[in-house]
């Protein structure tokens, strides 16, 4: 349960601040904003097919919850170094990168936890296994955006007065409509203008991107634990594993293999 949060915190980091940095940050549309998820979904469908064959053929969960979370955790640590500057083509390969080891992390955590437990207790599991995954995804979303808040405020220049006050929001940053209230709102203003308006919009912009460079980087702390979770969690199941091959090996052939309660 543990290891799923950590996967879960990664997805919730990439497809709720990720879109806001292209937006925000980048100024992008929100169109262009889609093409990296989009990236990150094919990613995500040629993992699963990947993982799932690799898991049934050689049965190593251990080393493919590993794989997958270290690549997660290298995936959004280069993610985090990303500024204003970044093309679009290099974010859109990230995330289908981010995409392949996701994969591999929900396959190693799903169907071998479900393997190995009785039948009479399957539908407790995967229910846990879910409640790990939907409050890792909560939480994840609730604490790195009040980290997010915190650090625009921090990162802005200047006192913020006036009409310079709604940069604070992240949100203004994404809606065009509102950008142009404030546009007019500096005009208007007796000491300020519009080229205070867009140097405050480029600060906003490089502050936001910082950021949600620091949001980044603790998603890439969190999927790199789940590295050492992931061979933990799968140790005992190695040796569960290895007893049921020595037990299947050792029964007459044809004989069942024992229910257990």
């Amino acid at each position: 349960m543990v290891a799923s949060l950590t996967i879960t915190t990664s997805f919730i980091t990439t497809t709720a601040f990720l879109p806001l940095f292209i937006q925000g940050a980048k100024g992008a549309t929100a169109t262009q904003s889609a093409y990296p998820l989009m990236t990150m979904a094919v990613g995500v469908a040629l993992g699963a097919n990947v993982s799932g064959q690799l898991l049934s053929r050689y049965n190593r969960p251990r080393e493919g919850g590993a794989f997958g979370m270290a690549i997660a955790a290298a995936t959004l640590w280069y993610i985090g170094g990303m500024g204003t500057a970044t093309p679009m083509l290099n974010i859109s390969i990230a995330t289908a990168v981010l995409g392949l080891g996701l994969s591999f992390g929900w396959t190693s955590f799903t169907a071998p936890v479900q393997n190995a437990m009785p039948a009479n207790v399957l539908g407790v599991v995967t229910s846990s296994l879910q409640f790990a995954r939907m409050f890792g995804m909560a939480a994840a979303a609730a604490g790195l955006g009040a980290i997010m808040a915190a650090q625009l405020s921090a990162n802005l220049e200047g006192d913020l007065t006036g009409p310079a006050e709604a940069f604070e929001n992240a949100e203004l940053l994404i809606s065009q409509d509102k950008l142009e209230e404030v546009r007019l709102e500096f005009i208007a203003h007796p000491d300020l203008d519009e080229a205070a308006y867009f140097a405050t919009l480029e600060s906003a912009r490089t502050g936001l991107a910082d950021a949600l460079s620091v949001v980044f980087r603790i998603a890439a702390i969190a999927s790199g634990f789940g590295i050492p979770m992931s061979i933990i969690a799968f140790h005992k199941y190695r040796i569960w594993r290895e007893d049921e091959e020595q037990g299947a090996a050792a029964r007459p052939l044809g004989e069942p293999a024992p229910v257990s309660d």
